[in-house]
């Protein structure tokens, strides 16, 4: 429904810069296409052959692809240390584009944060 509308994708195994980049792209279409700025990227189970490079083009895909400043994104990276430093570096790249970016350590932590993103999205 509407109230909880949510882009979700999820990743698992072998993961390339090449795949991000079309997980990107889709996410944001479907998006655009059903008006929805609240995005969820669960890559929980994908081991990521990444780099800073990568992160800052992501957001650059972003960009290109149309995805309106204000939308929110929650990401869940794989495990381990470097994992988590590329996600920290994405979200700050992301950030500072104008997407409300957040790091989270689970699905249900990353829905209950767009959750209360658009609660305060909808008082304003």
């Amino acid at each position: 429904d509407q109230e909880h509308q949510v882009v979700r994708s999820e990743m698992s195994g072998d993961t390339t810069p090449d795949d991000l980049n079309l997980e990107t792209v889709q996410m944001v279409q479907l998006g655009l296409q059903v008006d929805c700025l609240y995005f969820l990227s669960d890559f929980s189970g994908a081991t990521i052959s990444f780099n800073l490079v990568d992160g800052f083009r992501l957001s650059e895909l972003q960009d290109v692809q149309g995805l309106p400043r204000g939308a929110h994104i929650a990401l869940v990276p794989p495990s381990g240390e470097r994992a988590h430093q590329l996600a920290d570096f994405y979200q700050a790249v992301s950030s500072n584009e104008g997407w409300t970016t957040n790091v989270v350590d689970s699905v249900d932590t990353g829905l209950a944060w767009l959750r209360r993103q658009r609660a305060v999205a909808d008082h304003r």
